[in-house]
């Protein structure tokens, strides 16, 4: 863009997406006694034990690890819409270099997303 006195002016830079601070939240255990060795994740107990839903196609990603293990289990599971079952469900198993590669990753596609939004 070329300003009144003909030279060439700098576009303004986008602003830098805030940067993105977690602080671990402990893990969601089950009230009964046979169940003690599960630990879910989430932002509280419902969350934790639902997973994370998405908003448009009836899936949702859970995130589990039972406690002696050293790695967690990523679940991604469908259900159907109109009646609430499940259609299918598809699990990882992550040690710890792994769930924070995808953490990364993770924060990395949400940052695009607010700094490129839709474009190509």
């Amino acid at each position: 863009m070329r300003t009144d006195s003909g030279i060439e002016a700098i576009p303004a830079a986008r602003p830098a997406p805030p940067a993105f601070v977690h602080a671990p939240r402990p893990a969601q255990l089950p009230e009964e006694a046979e169940y003690s060795d599960q630990r879910r994740y989430g932002k509280d107990r419902d969350a934790a034990y639902e997973g994370v839903p998405s908003k448009t196609d009836g899936m949702a990603v859970e995130v589990m690890r039972f406690a002696p293990r050293l790695h967690a289990e990523i679940r991604i599971e469908s259900r159907d819409l109109n009646t609430g079952y499940q259609i299918v469900a598809v699990r990882a198993s992550l040690g710890l270099s792994d769930l924070r590669e995808l953490a990364r990753c993770l924060i990395d596609a949400a940052a695009d997303i607010e700094e490129q939004g839709g474009a190509a």
